[in-house]
């Protein structure tokens, strides 16, 4: 289960705001969507099954989201990104979004389209602006008006599995991804102020 930690040297004083809003938490025997997170309405962690409908059904648009952060590719976090790209098709929106995600998930996007929209992949990814940036290990993320790093983390035999510290307006996010305790959260809490599980639709502001 996904940890969302706010780190102790964010500036709490600032009058700019965070919204974090948890779209989903469920693991995916549950009846909840599974976990999903939406920074100030433009960074998307993890993109699962069905999550593009809930994110709209809470009255969230899908064409404001810049960014978007994978934590692992097993599918409860990325089947729905073909599902992500039409809906920016069907917007005619060609505003730039960055994926950022492990090695080799683009091929693994293509695939999903080779089996449920076979052919399209091309015609949609001409049509919109998103790019995939792949990263190999622990890297510093540059994305627009943010940085992170992505932290490896133990999620049972898979591997890669990654989580994320973010610094956005000055304030400083962890977040866990599938994890089970392990050293990069272990850091992360020993800089916590104070940290959630959160539940579906629920929102924190700092």
């Amino acid at each position: 289960m996904a940890v969302i930690m706010l780190l102790k040297n964010s500036n709490f004083l600032r009058k700019i705001n965070m919204e974090i809003n948890i779209i989903g938490s469920g693991s995916i025997g549950a009846t909840d969507m599974s976990a999903s997170t939406l920074i100030d309405k433009k960074i998307l962690i993890d993109v699962p099954n069905g999550i593009v409908k809930h994110i709209k059904k809470l009255g969230y648009n899908t064409g404001e989201i810049e960014s978007i952060l994978i934590t692992h590719l097993h599918g409860d976090h990325f089947f729905d990104i073909p599902f992500f790209m039409f809906d920016r098709y069907f917007q005619k929106n060609d505003n730039l979004v960055c994926i950022y995600c492990p090695k080799g998930t683009k091929e693994k996007v293509k695939l999903l389209f080779d089996i449920g929209f076979p052919g399209d992949f091309d015609r949609i990814n001409h049509a919109i602006n998103v790019k995939f940036v792949e990263f190999d290990g622990e890297s510093k993320i540059e994305g627009k008006d943010f940085v992170a790093y992505s932290k490896y983390v133990k999620h049972g035999n898979f591997e890669p599995a990654y989580g994320y510290i973010i610094t956005l307006n000055n304030k400083k996010i962890g977040f866990s991804g599938d994890s089970k305790f392990c050293n990069a959260r272990y850091v992360a809490c020993t800089k916590c102020i104070t940290c959630t599980y959160g539940n579906r639709g629920y929102k924190i502001f700092v």
